[in-house]
């Protein structure tokens, strides 16, 4: 019983410290619910029983303290998750037949390769499951040009738009539906700034493999990063070593006409010897439309692993492996994505999103309206629309077990935060 509430009592612990003149504390979290709709194709195996149509509730409690004193810094976030309905009895459904669903953007993340077992299971039934987990556990030290800290935290170096080359530190899927909090991983992490203003980070990910639960070499994640600043632009260079695979890569961006432009690039050597190449090229920019404030963008990524083909029956090793690790979330080799948001009115906002797949023709679109009467409280609703034929990447490819496939859902969302 005291394991299970470990998360939370040592939240609670910490959240209960006296005040301390040398310490500044800054606790807060949010309430978030959301409902999706949810219509799959004919071909896809969540329909195998005739009925189309699935409704998936999500819920999440976020409790954040973070603290800062002159020689220290200190992180600790709890989260109690839930996601609730059809969608969930029948993702239970189909792994009793032995069938895999690829879901990187579900609510409840995957915790099995991560070194802290900080996770605990609170309910788990035919139509709902909730987990109570630490996703930000880790303390800090520094100075004015040096800081380094250990523990569950999150850093990003990728700047893509909507994908990523360079995230080795953290993963998010593309296509999901809040990519503005992604989960932290267990990493020991070091900064520093130079004297030209820029700066160099390194970062060791310690990861436990999925089948066996040991912690290796092979399972972790070491990264370093060397950033040039100068008017105008931004200059990176980094190397890793990222599950087994050797990877170097060199980023760029520029204020230029108005805009900023960005290009990331990445070589990996694989395990088999392979070179294989990566990368994305983006642009976005704020403007004024119709006497209000616009925002578009963007971006082409080349996904080195991936099928350039369209088909989809074999994946090969690299890419699935790739796939199972969360280094990449689609199949394809090329994509572009593109979008905006534009400042309807006062306290409502429009942002439209589309993903394509260049290599096979399909899509996947996205709408949607955010209302935020107060700053501490915003409701959001939209649609998700996919496009394409029936073996197309967003529309239904095989899952390589009996003749299942899987695609993307066709979707209605509502959702309404509550920010503290």
């Amino acid at each position: 019983m005291i394991r299970s509430l470990t998360p939370l009592l040592l939240f609670a612990a910490f959240w209960t410290l006296p005040a301390d003149a040398q310490w500044q504390w800054r606790p807060g979290g949010y309430v978030m619910s959301t409902g999706q709709l949810q219509q799959y194709n004919r071909e896809d195996v969540r329909a195998a029983d005739g009925d189309r149509t699935a409704r998936e509730d999500t819920a999440a409690l976020r409790l954040q303290l973070d603290g800062r004193h002159p020689a220290l810094q200190f992180s600790l976030h709890y989260e109690l998750l839930g996601e609730f309905g059809d969608a969930v009895e029948d993702r239970g459904f189909l792994t009793e037949r032995g069938i895999a669903l690829f879901e990187p953007s579900r609510i409840i993340p995957d915790d099995d390769t991560r070194l802290m077992r900080l996770r605990h299971t609170v309910s788990d039934g035919s139509r709902h499951r909730a987990v109570q987990r630490l996703d930000r556990a880790y303390v800090g030290t520094g100075t004015m040009t040096f800081s380094a800290q250990i523990g569950r935290q999150l850093h990003s170096w990728g700047s893509g738009q909507v994908f990523q080359v360079h995230d080795w530190l953290r993963s998010g899927s593309p296509l999901a539906l809040d990519r503005e909090y992604q989960p932290g991983e267990d990493m020991l992490y070091g900064e520093y700034l130079t004297a030209t203003g820029g700066e160099i980070q390194a970062a060791t990910v310690v990861r436990r493999e999925r089948e066996t639960g040991d912690v290796t070499h092979d399972a972790a994640t070491y990264a370093a990063k060397k950033e040039w600043l100068r008017p105008g632009v931004e200059f990176r260079l980094l190397a890793a070593r990222h599950f087994g695979t050797a990877a170097t890569g060199a980023s760029v961006g520029l204020d230029w006409l108005g805009a900023v432009w960005r290009a990331d690039g990445a070589v990996f050597r694989t395990e088999q010897g392979r070179t294989v190449g990566s990368g994305l090229v983006n642009v976005d920019r704020f403007w004024r439309c119709w006497g209000r404030t616009c925002h578009t963008f963007i971006e082409y990524y080349r996904n080195g692993f991936g099928i350039g083909d369209g088909d989809y029956d074999d994946l090969g090793d690299d890419l699935a492996r790739r796939l199972e690790h969360e280094d990449v979330f689609t199949l394809g080799r090329d994509y572009t994505a593109f979008g905006g948001g534009l400042k309807w009115r006062d306290h409502l906002n429009a942002r439209l999103e589309a993903l394509v797949n260049l290599n096979d023709g399909s899509s996947f679109n996205r709408i949607w309206l955010d209302y935020e009467p107060r700053e501490n409280l915003r409701l959001s609703g939209g649609v998700g629309v996919t496009l394409g034929g029936q073996t197309d990447e967003f529309s239904g490819v095989p899952l390589g077990q009996e003749d299942a496939q899987q695609g993307y859902s066709q979707n209605l969302f509502i959702r309404l935060a509550g920010f503290f």
